[in-house]
């Protein structure tokens, strides 16, 4: 078994391809909302520093960005109704975190490059 990223079809804005200009920090969850084709210009006015955009693959996103706030999992976990600037410049700063999420990007390239290995790739 290893790692297969399927992202499904898209086209990738424009702005993933340029190298960001401050740190990138990703915020991902599930919504489903049965609205057909409708944009995102309910949102209203957002300030500078937050992008919307439709659908984005993670696997294009994730080289981009230094962190990720999302549904579920390991790392720093915070309930949605405490998450402030702190625990975001946590996430910015904190060098265990960023040690460990090394160690598991190490460990699923290792499990990878094995497979590809016993294929003869």
């Amino acid at each position: 078994m290893r790692v297969v990223p399927y992202n499904s079809g898209c086209v990738l804005p424009g702005w993933l391809s340029e190298p960001p200009v401050r740190p990138r920090i990703a915020v991902y969850a599930e919504f489903i909302l049965a609205v057909g084709d409708a944009g995102t210009g309910e949102l209203g006015t957002l300030p500078a520093n937050v992008r919307a955009s439709g659908w984005v693959p993670l696997s294009d996103l994730l080289p981009t960005y230094v962190g990720l706030i999302h549904h579920g999992g390991a790392g720093l976990e915070a309930d949605a109704a405490t998450i402030d600037a702190g625990t975001v410049q946590r996430l910015l700063d904190d060098g265990a975190l960023r040690r460990n999420a090394r160690e598991v990007q190490a460990e699923i390239a290792a499990c990878d490059h094995s497979e590809r290995k016993r294929e003869g790739r």
